[in-house]
């Protein structure tokens, strides 16, 4: 049985009251907000965010951005925009996941699951005290800080899972699937897209000022690698 207090955000009544029965079902304990004004003030306590993206008033990315500054706990959008520009404005406002409506509950529920795990891992695994240092670049696992020639980045939590991964693999080619399943702790159903939003965007705050390095490495036909040397990027 599960546990923890999700949070729903959806002014569609009918899709708030099927979500909160399944988390129900689930062992979880639903809070419902029809509004993202309301949502924002009662951000802190819930272990997971479900949150409509089309909500009157503020609209969803607007609330991840302000529910963002105040917990980093997993992130869920609900959408009826499915392109990849929607999913990259989704991921880069703060959120850990993408899911498209309509969209099935039980699928939903796996998401929620998957996430809990990936971030309760990651907070428990913060306890070890794991850094690893390369040219240009340091990762402390317990402080989960990130610098890039000394300057401290803010990473998501995903995009921190994402990078510990690849860095303390250095060299192993991770195909799509297996990043998925390491980082959401869940197979991927198919859902690549969220992985490459999430690595574009983690490639863009790893550029180093003096040689332009990303660190990931992209292996055509095969999925990424993290390249620990740093070596100047070809224009």
């Amino acid at each position: 049985m599960n546990d923890g207090t999700i949070m729903v955000v959806e002014d569609d009544q009918e899709i708030a009251n099927v979500i909160a029965v399944y988390l129900e079902k689930d062992g979880y304990q639903p809070i419902v907000y029809g509004s993202a004004e309301e949502a924002v003030l009662h951000t802190g306590g819930s272990d997971l965010i479900i949150l409509d993206i089309e909500l009157p008033g503020i609209d969803g990315i607007e609330a991840c951005r302000k529910m963002r500054k105040m917990t980093d706990v997993p992130i869920i959008f609900l959408s009826c925009r499915g392109s990849e520009s929607d999913t990259i404005l989704g991921l880069d406002a703060g959120a850990d996941d993408y899911i498209t409506k309509p969209f099935s509950p039980r699928s939903l529920m796996a998401r929620v699951r998957a996430n809990l795990r990936r971030y309760r891992v990651m907070k428990s695994s913060s306890d070890v005290n794991k850094v690893l240092n390369y040219p240009g670049l340091r990762i402390d696992s317990k402080q989960q800080n990130v610098s890039v020639e000394g300057e401290i980045i803010n990473l998501s939590t995903t995009e921190f899972k994402l990078l510990m991964t690849l860095a303390d693999n250095p060299d192993k080619i991770f195909s799509l699937d297996e990043l998925f399943s390491t980082v959401w702790n869940s197979p991927s159903w198919g859902d690549s897209k969220t992985v490459v939003v999430h690595l574009s965007n983690l490639r863009k705050k790893l550029v180093t000022k003096s040689m332009g390095q990303k660190y990931i490495k992209t292996i055509r036909g095969k999925g990424y690698r993290f390249d620990p040397q740093l070596q100047r990027e070809k224009v």
